[in-house]
């Protein structure tokens, strides 16, 4: 079971999240005007983890259209 944020907030931001959380990015992706980032973070641990492509994965962090979503261990339904 996930859990998940979504604010209004500036593209910037999702660098000063993912610093705040010391994530690991295992993986980042950029279309059009939305990124998206995987990861992991020690600040999370691994209870909340789950496995992708071989790796830990315990947050993600999506900026669209003007608001941030943060989800542990990632984002369930539409961002």
């Amino acid at each position: 079971m996930g859990e998940s944020i979504c604010f209004k907030s500036l593209k910037s931001k999702v660098t000063l999240i993912s610093n705040f959380y010391k994530l690991e990015i295992l993986q980042s992706e950029e279309f059009d005007d939305i990124i998206s980032l995987y990861g992991y973070s020690d600040k999370l641990g691994s209870q909340k983890s789950i496995i992708i492509d071989g790796k830990e994965v315990n947050m993600q962090i999506v900026f669209n259209d003007g608001y941030i979503t943060v989800g542990t261990p990632i984002i369930l339904g539409e961002y």
